[in-house]
């Protein structure tokens, strides 16, 4: 993988270090670890977060098919090198972005105690 992870988390850092093994990644992994992030989040009981966990489900799965149509349309369009190239970076930019910001509140190791006192700081 050209975009690595790694996870707190044992059984995803497992499955994490299961797909990079061969360095490709099938589509039933695809659908394997998109049903193991389903069920986690099932897990998830709290009342309040329903909505916001909804919204969240649903466009992980809109970028993940919103990159799927695109690798397809660069494959049947034969881009140029520069532009392919450009993609990639870019995708890779969007998803920094979003582990970055998962760092910066959920994944964040005090965010049980202050971050809503650190983000009106910010």
């Amino acid at each position: 993988m050209r975009l690595s992870l790694k996870s707190d988390v044992p059984a995803l850092q497992g499955k994490l270090a299961e797909y990079e093994k061969d360095e490709t990644i099938t589509n039933i992994e695809v659908l394997e670890l998109s049903k193991l992030a389903d069920a986690y989040m099932a897990k998830v009981q709290a009342e309040y977060l329903n909505l916001d966990k909804d919204v969240f489900q649903v466009c992980i799965d809109d970028i993940s098919q919103a990159m799927q149509k695109m690798a397809i349309e660069m494959e049947k369009n034969k881009p140029s090198q520069e532009d392919s190239d450009n993609l990639n970076a870019a995708i890779q930019f969007q998803l920094a972005q979003l582990v970055i910001n998962y760092n910066r509140t959920v994944g964040k190791v005090k965010f049980k105690s202050g971050f809503l006192a650190l983000s009106k700081n910010s």
